[in-house]
């Protein structure tokens, strides 16, 4: 059992999106800055842009999608702080996710 780790880009754009391979398949991975709640919402779609989970909070060191059962995912998400950070000071923080933060995708390639 080998465990793969996939790190994910993270922008510091209110709305964006982009392609990537996972398990080798394309997925469709967008994320929104909602200010209201101050927190960013994370939806995954298929190559053809079928969407499998939409509006996700991006929520700091709670795994992603671990108990969805997804077409041709196995793995989850993981939104974590790039150090120990205060939690207080990461409230303020989350507005630049790729300066504090990582996205990582995680699977077992079944080695």
């Amino acid at each position: 059992m080998a465990i793969i780790q996939k790190t994910l880009p993270l922008f510091n754009k209110p709305f964006y999106g982009y392609s990537t391979s996972l398990e080798g398949n394309t997925f469709y991975l967008t994320f929104e800055y909602k200010k209201r709640i101050n927190h960013w919402l994370f939806s995954l779609s298929d190559a053809e842009q079928n969407v499998l989970v939409s509006g996700q909070k991006l929520t700091p060191d709670t795994p992603l999608f671990y108990d969805y059962r997804l077409p041709n995912l196995t793995g989850y998400f993981l939104f974590t702080p790039i150090k120990d950070q205060d939690p207080e000071t990461l409230r303020d923080r989350i507005r630049n996710p790729s300066q504090f933060f990582r996205l990582y995708y995680f699977y077992d390639n079944g080695e």
